[in-house]
């Protein structure tokens, strides 16, 4: 019986690691940086049907399809060679297949502590000192003293009407509940075929804390192209990238950077910052406006960031289309009754050009 992962292996000239995962055809064609296990062959466990290959990035399309293209032929030849008994018939196939030419992916930016710290240390000597009260008092909507409120103020700020929101409780979860923008909560399912329940509030103390992803989603189960089963088929799932209807938000955060540091530096970006709110500890997370309506928008928006934010500190893990940020409002039991996961600042409205060191004091505020 021909076996379908050796012909592959000959083909690409690699090894392919279990689970179908090995070097993309078309990584030199990633716009983002390009992960182990981005691309993967699925297949057929009884080699009845042919391979097929799905890759995370979309922009490597054109190369992945001509690499499964010869391995499919060159199947097929090995399979005709066996069933007539003639080796023969499988050179063409095989001296024809394509060479998959794989350059290395660009260098990611790296951090720059030194370039960070200089950055902090140009903070503007007339503007009031950044702090979370300060970013509180300049905060074009009100933050509510109540945390309890923090949430819903958030999340119906900086989304549309009946726009859907995923929430987690469990980060490597499908979702616990969803926030329908100025409608109401949901309580989830974890499997499908369970219809979700009206709920009043949304969590406010978990063990870990909780998240939502910052991108708005169907509120249903989507097949996942890139997450299969042995037998080739794709997992349903609410959280990956066809389940989202747009990508209006980039996460930006840092743990590497000491808070008051991280903080001169986000006061003086120029980026449209939307909201600033704590992880329940000494990390600050930041949203910027970028818009996108698909996951390549989202890429290209994706790079500047990273080219001009990673070298002062910010997480380039973070900054992706399909992202969970921490949802203020929430206590982080796992650090103790304090760790409230605060929400600082909230402009629906921010603009390029306008940073948060130049903006008015607007309100005396201490919580």
């Amino acid at each position: 019986m021909v076996n379908h992962q050796t012909i592959a292996e000959a083909v690409l000239g690699c090894t392919i690691e279990p689970g179908g995962y090995c070097p993309c055809p078309g990584a030199h064609r990633h716009t983002t940086a390009t992960g182990r296990r981005d691309f993967r062959i699925v297949f057929d466990p009884e080699g009845r049907k042919m391979p097929s290959g799905h890759c995370f990035h979309g922009s490597c399309e054109p190369e992945r399809r001509e690499a499964m293209v010869a391995i499919i032929r060159a199947i097929r030849a090995a399979e005709k060679a066996e069933a007539t008994g003639n080796p023969a018939a499988a050179a063409p196939y095989r001296s024809h297949s394509p060479k998959i030419s794989r350059p290395e992916p660009p260098a990611r930016p790296q951090l720059d502590q030194e370039l960070a710290h200089r950055l902090a240390e140009d903070y503007p000597a007339t503007a009031p000192a950044p702090t979370r009260d300060w970013l509180r008092s300049i905060s074009p909507i009100t933050i509510p003293a109540d945390p309890t409120r923090w949430a819903e103020l958030l999340l119906d700020t900086l989304y549309n009407h009946r726009e859907r929101i995923l929430i987690f409780t469990e980060f490597k979860s499908q979702g616990q509940y969803l926030r329908v923008i100025k409608e109401g909560n949901y309580r989830l399912a974890a499997h499908p075929g369970t219809r979700a329940t009206r709920t009043g509030n949304l969590p406010t103390r978990a063990h870990d804390g909780a998240w939502y992803l910052a991108a708005p989603v169907l509120g249903t189960w989507q097949p996942n192209e890139n997450n299969r089963t042995a037998d080739g088929t794709a997992r349903p799932g609410r959280r990956h990238a066809a389940c989202c209807t747009r990508f209006p938000y980039a996460v930006i955060e840092s743990d590497t950077m000491p808070e008051p540091t991280w903080l001169r530096c986000l006061a003086q970006l120029h980026d449209p910052i939307a909201a600033i709110y704590t992880s329940g500890g000494k990390s600050l997370h930041a949203l910027i406006k970028v818009d996108a309506e698909t996951p390549a928008d989202f890429n290209r928006a994706r790079a500047a960031l990273l080219a001009r934010l990673v070298p002062i500190g910010a997480d380039p893990a973070a900054i992706t289309a399909v992202r969970l940020t921490r949802l203020p409002g929430v206590i982080r039991l796992s650090k103790g009754e304090s760790a409230m996961q605060e929400l600082l600042y909230l402009n629906p409205h921010a603009t390029t050009g306008t940073p948060l060191c130049t903006m008015p004091i607007r309100r005396e505020v201490k919580i």
